[in-house]
């Protein structure tokens, strides 16, 4: 079937091709076409509007390149071999035909080859549409166009490459990849030269530094990374080099894919990963550098040392799901330092997404050790939540997690001042009641959050869920009176009381207080329940 190819950064698909060079080694590379002239247009310079299209059916070869105001077209029937210098056409199969067709605004030059049953050649050349001798001016030209359908054009650039290899060696396959125009043709003369297997590091080296400078795809850059980072050795000078060029790319894409690539292999040097983190910080999409940021931690190549670094790259994620999920991987990673939680929770703060912020901060909490105060950047961080469902679950993981001191448990209630439903401060002060003991620094705070319940019913539960803590002191008993006045439902008051009554003696320095309670009850009922579980007469 045919194929087609067009655009540079598209294609240029290597397909069975009809034109075939006949090797000889002993003949010199030709120069490149900087040095001729004869071409009406400079097929060889970089940059510009181009394009490549190619069709092969069979023997038949259909090829047009634009560039700028510039074409060259070629239509060739049977097979072409040319000279061992690249320069002429050597032969065509028999009753063959070629013909190349350059053109610039009203300029053109054009060639036709026929070749007969006995494989003779019959050039025709025409200058601005007149035939013209098949001269010396001819030739040059044709040497010129030959190397565009190499180079730009791309044909059999595998064979070619092997073939200047092999000649030249290394040294002259590179130069050769410094004329080639085609981001796409120019990779798979490097794709030769990586596959072999004994090149020492400076040729890596060299061959990565030339790509970054030469090379304007991405996607081309990008493959011939990758196939560095897979095939060949590296050293730290390789690796390092490696990370520069990756720097240069910029989709975020394939940056990502050449930095994780080379993840994968053995002997990263921690100052190369501290360099990969400082490159990530170009790449833009937060998915990607996420991305990236997780696979650098799981493959266990970072320590300690690049903590700073690690933040400055979560720093630039705008997506709070995306900076919650590196961070979270770094915890589960086993980065629990005293270092890395306090950089950890000072990130928290950037973080604008309840949910976000309030599983990383439960996830640290895990984590943080029992004995250390609660820092100011955890409660900071913590007091940015707007949601009260989110909230309570972070101040109740607090609680949950181990004996808060004093200090840390009064902070804690302050925050709880935030939480408008009295639902989840409700289960949250129950839960405190249930833990701990109040003591002279942590019971104003306690009863300051109580004092913002609205709801009877979750008021007198979280009253009577303090009478039920040990051991009950009676200052504890005279704050629940106090804020039981509050109390409107004459049911929820009384069952109050009653469990007050029963729990606790009345003494004369509570009865005042017991009994101001008792005169808010309307209900003659529930009065009696009071008194008489208080053992007293109205």
């Amino acid at each position: 079937e045919p194929t087609a190819l067009e655009s540079e950064e598209a294609g240029n698909i290597e397909t069975p091709s009809p034109l075939q060079v006949l090797p000889n080694p002993e003949v010199a590379r030709p120069g490149s076409m900087a040095v001729q002239s004869a071409a009406l247009c400079d097929w060889e310079a970089s940059g510009g509007t181009s394009s490549t299209w190619m069709d092969v059916d069979d023997d038949r070869m259909q090829l047009k390149i634009s560039r700028d105001n510039c074409e060259l077209e070629v239509d060739l029937n049977g097979e072409v071999t040319f000279t061992d210098d690249e320069t002429d056409i050597a032969s065509l199969s028999a009753g063959g035909d070629l013909e190349i067709e350059e053109t610039r605004g009203r300029a053109s030059r054009r060639l036709v080859v026929e070749a007969d049953r006995s494989g003779a050649l019959e050039r025709t050349w025409y200058v601005d549409r007149r035939e013209q001798p098949f001269d010396a001016a001819a030739r040059a030209w044709l040497g010129d166009i030959i190397l565009v359908l190499f180079r730009r054009a791309g044909l059999q650039a595998t064979e070619r490459a092997e073939r200047i290899l092999a000649r030249d060696g290394v040294e002259g396959l590179l130069e050769e990849i410094e004329q080639i125009p085609s981001d796409y043709t120019a990779g798979r003369y490097y794709a030769v030269l990586l596959s072999q297997p004994d090149l020492d590091p400076e040729t890596v080296r060299r061959v990565v530094r030339q790509a970054a400078r030469e090379i304007d795809s991405d996607y081309e850059l990008a493959r011939i990374l990758v196939t560095v980072a897979e095939s060949q050795p590296l050293d730290e000078s390789v690796q390092a080099a490696y990370v520069e060029a990756a720097g240069s790319i910029d989709s975020d894409y394939e940056q990502k894919r050449v930095l994780a690539t080379i993840l994968d292999r053995e002997g990263l040097s921690p100052e190369v990963a501290r360099a990969m983190l400082r490159s990530a910080t170009q790449i833009s999409s937060d998915y990607e550098l996420a991305s990236l940021l997780v696979g650098l931690v799981e493959s266990g190549k970072l320590d300690d040392g690049v903590t700073e670094d690690f933040f400055r790259a979560v720093a630039t994620i705008d997506s709070d799901y995306e900076q919650r999920r590196v961070i979270d991987a770094a915890l589960k990673q086993g980065w629990r330092d005293q270092r890395f939680l306090d950089q950890a929770l000072q990130a928290a703060r950037e973080i604008g997404s309840d949910y976000e912020l309030a599983q990383l901060l439960i996830d640290v909490a895990d984590l943080y050790p029992l004995e250390r105060q609660i820092p100011a950047a955890y409660l900071a961080a913590a007091g940015s939540i707007d949601s009260d469902y989110e909230l309570s679950r972070v101040l109740t993981k607090l609680v949950e997690r181990g004996e808060l001191s004093s200090a840390s448990l009064a902070a804690a209630l302050e925050l709880a001042l935030a939480i408008s439903s009295d639902h989840e401060l409700s289960g949250l002060l129950r839960r405190i009641a249930r833990d701990y003991d109040l003591d002279e620094a942590t019971r104003p705070a306690y009863f300051r959050a109580v004092g913002t319940l609205d709801s009877d019913f979750e008021l007198a539960h979280v009253l009577a869920s303090l009478l039920e803590s040990e051991p009950l002191v009676e200052e504890d008993v005279a704050a629940v009176l106090e804020a039981a006045l509050e109390i409107s439902s004459d049911y929820e008051m009384s069952s109050l009381l009653v469990k007050v009554a029963r729990s606790y003696p009345v003494s004369d320095r509570l009865r005042p207080a017991f009994m101001r309670a008792v005169d808010t009850i309307d209900s003659r009922y529930e009065r009696d329940r009071v008194l008489r579980a208080l053992g007293s007469e109205a």
